[in-house]
């Protein structure tokens, strides 16, 4: 069971599909990565410790997740942030 984090300024951080990834088409699988550096809003308050991350598409369907080895903490005032190619999965195809 997974629970998202909501209130205190949080936001689903949006990539779009076309310009937001990289990733060869065709091959099985193929890693998939982000572009460009991802950031959240701004933390109104902190938030709880984030453990996990996932790649969802518009329909609410979780394409991917990870566990994160350390666990995120954003303060008040602080946004996340994803490193370009810090984050990647493996998909049947792009």
């Amino acid at each position: 069971t997974s629970v998202e984090l909501s209130g205190n300024g949080y936001a689903r951080i949006q990539v779009a599909r076309a310009a937001g990834w990289t990733g060869a088409a065709g091959g099985s699988p193929v890693k998939v990565s982000t572009l460009a550096q991802a950031a959240s809003p701004v933390a109104t308050a902190d938030w709880p410790a984030i453990n996990a991350v996932a790649v969802v598409d518009g329909s609410g369907n979780v394409i991917a997740w990870k566990s994160l080895a350390t666990a995120i903490y954003v303060t008040a005032g602080k946004a996340a942030r994803i490193p370009a190619g810090a984050w990647f999965f493996y998909t049947p195809s792009v």
